[in-house]
């Protein structure tokens, strides 16, 4: 499986809890992607990173060649912000940069320089929810960084939660996974993963959360979408929540929205769900 608009991607990962992030990843490598980089995030930063060179390796092909940084999480390094922005400064127009994990290595970026981000030709991240309103995983791991890259990034464009939620492959595709005993190495790498989530997770649904950000940062239309304003709700019983004052509709009523200047960012409002599940099995017939 290739991609006809093949980009250089720098992903951003918290790989190695769910499996979505080594499917995602995964994912990007079938489709033919230039990968730049690839920096973790969150907690054990190093164990992450080597899962990332294992996944790399195992697929071959010049992506065991990949640069792999461990990034901001039990301990604090500006390693991975320094790679995004040397990328962002390398290639340009040329490059996405695709967060799928906690937004730490992102607001760290934007401190250290600002504008770089917009250099890019668009921040893709998988997090926040804009029309079923909750606080996400992703944003709630690192409240403040969340706020500050939805205040700072120019060209954001979000997969909230409340689309991927309805990705959901179901007892089949989930056993054939698990199964799976084809010859491709990544593929059997990844489902092992996956099948030792799996076991220690029975009752959790699969679900692609982050295949679907870099599938649209590759193939924008599998997604219909909308530009909204949005604002982190940092404080209070709202912690967390990527507000869209458009589905919230009363801010004139509501005196604490007076002073916020919010981003408008474009967000994905739909997707279709089997079209893109199809699409993703496909990528274990091998």
């Amino acid at each position: 499986m290739t991609t006809e608009k093949t980009k250089k991607l720098l992903m951003d990962t918290d790989i190695a809890d769910a499996p979505d992030d080594a499917f995602a990843i995964y994912m990007a490598m079938c489709m033919g992607a230039e990968i730049v980089g690839v920096t973790t995030v969150f907690r054990d930063t190093e164990k992450r990173a080597e899962t990332v060179k294992e996944l790399l390796s195992a697929f071959g092909g010049g992506y065991e060649n990949v640069p792999v940084v461990a990034g901001n999480g039990d301990k604090k390094t500006d390693d991975a912000a320094d790679l995004i922005i040397d990328c962002c400064k390398k290639y340009g127009k040329e490059l996405t940069v695709i967060a799928i994990g906690p937004f730490t290595n992102i607001a760290r970026v934007i401190e250290k320089d600002p504008k770089v981000l917009s250099l890019a030709d668009k921040v893709v991240i998988m997090g926040g929810a804009y029309f079923k309103q909750y606080a996400d995983w992703n944003v709630m791991c690192d409240v403040e960084s969340a706020a500050k890259m939805f205040e700072n990034a120019e060209n954001l464009q979000c997969i909230g939660a409340d689309v991927t939620h309805l990705l959901d492959i179901g007892e089949e595709n989930a056993q054939r996974l698990i199964d799976y005993k084809g010859k491709n190495k990544a593929a059997a790498y990844v489902c092992r993963l996956y099948a030792r989530w799996y076991k220690e997770n029975p009752n959790d649904l699969t679900v692609l959360h982050d295949p679907l950000a870099v599938y649209y940062a590759l193939h924008p239309e599998v997604c219909s979408t909308e530009l909204a304003p949005v604002t982190v709700i940092t404080d209070g019983a709202a912690r967390g929540m990527t507000l869209n004052l458009n589905a919230y509709s009363k801010t004139a009523m509501n005196p604490f929205y007076s002073n916020i200047v919010p981003r408008t960012v474009k967000v994905a409002k739909t997707v279709d769900k089997n079209s893109f599940i199809d699409t993703f099995m496909k990528l274990f017939d091998e």
